[in-house]
């Protein structure tokens, strides 16, 4: 599909997904900070390295928003 083609509904459906993304970051921040705060460093480290996945999947689909948009925005003459 061709970013042209995209419609209002499924640009909203990208930024659910995106949403959804950093929800789950959040989620393995929480469970990093528990298993610190348990000494356990390697868990802690584990989630972390989830958690900056999750926010790269989610600013990867935010990026694909912008190169959405930015074909279809116009400047003014």
């Amino acid at each position: 599909m061709a970013d042209n083609d995209v419609t209002p509904i499924e640009v909203a459906e990208l930024f659910s997904q995106a949403a959804e993304e950093f929800e789950n970051a959040a989620a393995h921040c929480r469970v990093s900070a528990t298993h610190f705060g348990n000494r356990d460093v390697p868990a802690g480290c584990a989630h972390k390295v989830a958690a900056l996945g999750h926010v790269a999947k989610g600013r990867e689909i935010l990026d694909r928003i912008s190169i959405i948009h930015s074909g279809k925005a116009q400047l003014p003459d």
